[in-house]
């Protein structure tokens, strides 16, 4: 019975992260926020990320995401790029101390112009860099 209850708990706060979802349980003013600004987006999936909004998409060949609120404000864009492009100071820490093999690079732009670098490694953890490519933390996925 523990068992049980352990793996129900399990999966409910997996399910509390993110959630895909139909774009129709998208606030319209988070829609319009985002189709005025991609307005070239293709292949658009939506998830509920801890009561906000991500949609995830294509411009241009490039994998993206937005996230915004519920108010339609934009809060962040994600961004895939090369691991050439990372900061070198965050191409060295990669490098030098990582353990798997790189999956696949982001840049975040966030509400307040700052940008941040994600390393998202093979094994689910994701190495996190400043502006300048200094190793901030690593997180689970």
């Amino acid at each position: 019975m523990k068992k049980i209850i352990l793996f129900a708990s399990a999966m409910l706060s997996l399910n509390a992260f993110a959630q895909n979802i139909n774009e129709s349980k998208v606030p319209a003013e988070a829609k319009k926020t985002f189709s005025v600004s991609f307005p070239l987006a293709s292949a658009v999936k939506w998830e509920n990320e801890k009561g906000s909004y991500e949609a995830n998409f294509i411009v241009k060949g490039n994998k993206m995401s937005a996230l915004l609120n519920q108010q339609g404000t934009w809060l962040e864009t994600e961004r895939t790029i090369a691991v050439n492009n990372l900061p070198k100071d965050a191409q060295e820490y990669v490098r030098k101390n990582a353990k798997e093999k790189v999956q696949e690079v982001s840049e975040i732009k966030k509400a307040n112009n700052e940008i941040s670098y994600e390393a998202h490694m093979s094994k689910g953890a994701d190495l996190m860099f400043n502006a300048q490519g200094k190793y901030l933390k690593a997180e689970k996925d």
